[in-house]
């Protein structure tokens, strides 16, 4: 616990409201130790462990929004390199999966960050192969 600050001094040290270091300790910011009740029992924070956590955060912000390009360019290779009279129905197939497979990653990460933003647009791949799969039938 060396180096251990009150949680208004460490909030002084990030050069945040110690509010905010709140909110970040309540979002699962990791703290030296949690304070109780009596004397001396204050929260301590590790000043550079919130820092840490807040790099994974930003980290965690970036991949969740490259998650859903990343897997249509791979859906699409794998279009690509379909070949045969069911090309047009594999289409549909990797819409499905491409759309599964995304979710579940992005949900994954949202509850580690609830700041993770749900899919709000469908990459130009998939609505191509989601097009190449509604004009087979």
């Amino acid at each position: 616990m060396a180096g251990a600050l009150p949680l208004p001094e460490a909030a002084a040290a990030l050069d945040i409201h110690p509010a905010t270091l709140r909110r970040w300790i309540d979002a699962g910011a990791p703290v030296a130790r949690r304070g109780g009740r009596g004397r001396g029992k204050r929260t301590l924070i590790d000043v550079p462990a919130v820092q840490a956590w807040r790099g994974q955060r930003a980290s965690d912000l970036v991949f969740a929004s490259e998650i859903p390009e990343l897997l249509a360019e791979a859906a699409w290779t794998a279009f690509r390199l379909t070949e045969g009279n069911d090309k047009a129905r594999i289409a549909g197939v990797l819409v499905g999966t491409w759309t599964v497979a995304t979710t579940t990653l992005l949900d994954h990460l949202r509850e580690r960050d609830s700041e993770i933003p749900a899919l709000a647009v469908t990459p130009e791949k998939i609505e191509r192969l989601r097009a190449i799969f509604s004009k087979s039938g």
